[in-house]
């Protein structure tokens, strides 16, 4: 029981950075609307702690996208109401 409790915090502790160091990715610079599928209100998205939540994108507190995919350069996005995707690139 004891191995299976380690592993897992060693698990744990490799993942977690990881999440953290993307997170503050997200909200340094901007983003710009990169195609023509799903946006948000304007081209430009600014991520911050008042509007991002883990991989929930809010607008005047409510839901409005999940974070589906991201790297250094592009974000991918999903409407939570119809389900239709949208690049933002980050800038």
């Amino acid at each position: 029981m004891k191995r299976n409790y380690s592993i897992f915090i060693i698990l744990l502790l490799q993942i977690l950075p990881g999440c953290i160091s993307k997170n503050e990715q997200l909200k340094t610079g901007w983003w710009k609307q990169g195609d023509d599928g799903f946006h948000l209100d304007g081209d430009v998205l600014v991520l911050n702690d008042s509007n991002m939540r883990n991989d929930t994108i809010f607008i005047d507190n409510k839901p409005i996208a999940i974070i589906l995919t991201v790297n250094s350069h592009e974000m991918k996005i999903a409407s939570i109401a119809s389900g239709e995707t949208g690049i933002y690139i980050h800038k």
